[in-house]
This record gives structure tokens, C-alpha cells and sequence, in this order.
């Protein structure tokens, strides 16, 4: 069988987090599960990176290469930029915290969520069901000032023993998108990432 490896069966200077908190389980090599934690965190931090890097136990530099290195494997180019100052890696990871009702569709069951966190590449829920890798969810909630609702497919790319899921997204109109990334611009500007220069 496989040899399933918990947040929990690793000391807590690994993981950077106090022991009480929830275990994840992981799948996959070291590096999959490396990249889970770093995830996690981020979400439960609301992207805020330099948190993240002290949860993590690392230097805020060394997390910003990890990302910019997911980024490249995600897209094969990280010289795309859609949001202003911010980094191909800020765009994708800079998150903002977002408490909204979510609507999920899974093999043609509804699952009402809620969500944590949004960026331009996916959100961060709290699910009352589980959710499986390879599954397609077809994912649909209203964003504060948006014109029309979000609604797009995605994939699961890691789950928490807590009920907190993270949502890749893999199709969504253009236009949602824009509109996503143009509401992503201002919160940026608004939390002032925008304008900010970062040593990649």
C-alpha cells in the first residue's frame, strides 16, 4: 500500500505550525506534499506570503522562488503578466480573503461551501462534503461588485482534514476572467501590492 505521511507525524519545527493544529494528509513524492503545505498555509494565511514563510519556517525569498518555480511548471512561462506590477507568481498566489456562499457541482450533486480566499488562479472553500483529485467541480458564487456571477470548472489541488479545500481553476470564460483579475487589480492596489518591487 501506500505510505501516507500527516502533517502531525512531523515535528512542528518541520511543519513551522503548533502541533494542535489540523493534520493534512498528503499524497505523492516530497515535493507534492511540500508544495500542499505551502499551499495550506497560504490560504490560511489569505496569501499573505510573508506570513506564510514564517509559518513555513523558510525566508520570504525562498517561498517566492517555490512559487515562481509552480508557476513555471503550471504554465511553462512566467513572463505573463496580467496585474499590474505584481509578479506572474504574486498574480497567480496573491489572495484575497472572501467569505461568500459557493455553489458546488460534482458529479451531479450540489454542494452548498463557503469560501476563504480567491485568486486569479483559484479560491480556497470550507466543504461540508469531501472532495476527490480528478474530479471536475463546477464552481459558481457571486463576487462583491461583480456584474455578473463567477462561474467556472476546476479541479481539486489539495484538502485539509478540516474541511478546507483549494480549487484550481481550469476553464473559465474570458471575460470572467478579466472581470476576476480586474477586481483582484484593485484589492491589490487597495492592500498595496500594486507598485510594490520584490526581488524574484
Amino acid at each position: 500500500g501506500t505510505l501516507e505521511i500527516r502533517a502531525s507525524d512531523l515535528p512542528a519545527s518541520v511543519c513551522g505550525v503548533p502541533e494542535a493544529s489540523s493534520p493534512a494528509a498528503f499524497q505523492g513524492n516530497l515535493d507534492d506534499m511540500e508544495k500542499q503545505m505551502i499551499f495550506q498555509t497560504l490560504a490560511r494565511t489569505g496569501g499573505n506570503q510573508a506570513k506564510a514563510a514564517e509559518q513555513l519556517g523558510i525566508s520570504s525569498r525562498t517561498l517566492r522562488r517555490k512559487l515562481a518555480k509552480y508557476e513555471k511548471q503550471q504554465t511553462g512561462d512566467d513572463s505573463q503578466t496580467f496585474l499590474g506590477t505584481l509578479s506572474a507568481p504574486q498574480q497567480r498566489y496573491f489572495r484575497v480573503a472572501l467569505e461568500v456562499p459557493v455553489i458546488l457541482q460534482v458529479d451531479g450533486v450540489q454542494i452548498e461551501a463557503t469560501s476563504v480566499n480567491i485568486s486569479s488562479g483559484g479560491l480556497a472553500i470550507k466543504s461540508p462534503a469531501p472532495l476527490s483529485h480528478g474530479n471536475t467541480v463546477e464552481v459558481s458564487f457571486d463576487l462583491p461588485g461583480a456584474s455578473s456571477a463567477m462561474e467556472f470548472k476546476a479541479k481539486l489541488a489539495w484538502a485539509a482534514t478540516d474541511g478546507l479545500v483549494g480549487l484550481s481553476i481550469v476553464e473559465i470564460h474570458p471575460a470572467l476572467q478579466r472581470e476576476l483579475q480586474q477586481w483582484l487589480v484593485e484589492k491589490a492596489k487597495t492592500e498595496g501590492w500594486v507598485g510594490e518591487q520584490t526581488t524574484r
